[in-house]
């Protein structure tokens, strides 16, 4: 179960057990109860996931839609696109986060992630392009294309990456515009 906690049972009594610890009011017994669902595919587990979407801590409302964008929950979508428009930088990372474990990207998560690249924190960029490194769309050909005047070499480094995940031929274009930028490990890419 992980920080040397007994894991709680998931029968005969494991939900309610679950919804007893979901509902304590230190974040460590809520987190273990979040972790101990990771195995559960039932519906009442994932009820129980969807109530610890909603929780005060961060950690536990992260890993309980990270579990739940791995199921291919809608409602994990819902969440980390929602988290992703706040006015936030660290509810815009649990977004992003929560985004790099979802079996394929959306629409509406995929746009407001491509938002969320244009106004977050180096943090934010750089997990965001990972995301979209592993979601490859053509339609974030542009959000990509704009990090490659980024100030963080880095953040230059991982576009360029994003946009080879692509394999659009456009993007050739904008990578031969970078050829002679200053950070070396940009060129190199």
């Amino acid at each position: 179960a992980g920080f040397g906690a007994t894991p709680l049972r998931p029968w005969p009594d494991g939900d309610a057990d679950v919804a007893r610890a979901l509902v304590a009011r230190d974040e460590g017994p809520r987190l273990r109860a979040v972790r101990g669902l990771a195995g559960e595919h039932t519906p009442s587990a994932k009820a129980l996931l969807l109530t610890a979407l909603r929780d005060r801590d961060a950690g536990v409302r992260l890993t309980a839609a990270r579990l739940l964008a791995r199921r291919g929950a809608r409602e994990a979508m819902a969440a980390a696109t929602s988290w992703l428009g706040t006015g936030s930088a660290s509810e815009r990372l649990l977004g992003v986060l929560a985004l790099r474990d979802a079996a394929e990207l959306g629409d509406d998560a995929r746009r407001a992630l491509e938002r969320t690249l244009r106004n977050g924190d180096v943090t934010t960029r750089l997990a965001g392009l990972e995301v979209l490194a592993d979601h490859p769309a053509a339609s974030s050909l542009g959000a990509i294309v704009a990090l490659l005047d980024d100030e963080i070499a880095e953040v230059r480094v991982r576009a360029m990456r994003a946009l080879a995940a692509l394999r659009d031929p456009r993007a050739s274009l904008a990578v031969a515009g970078r050829l002679g930028d200053q950070d070396l490990g940009v060129r190199v890419e």
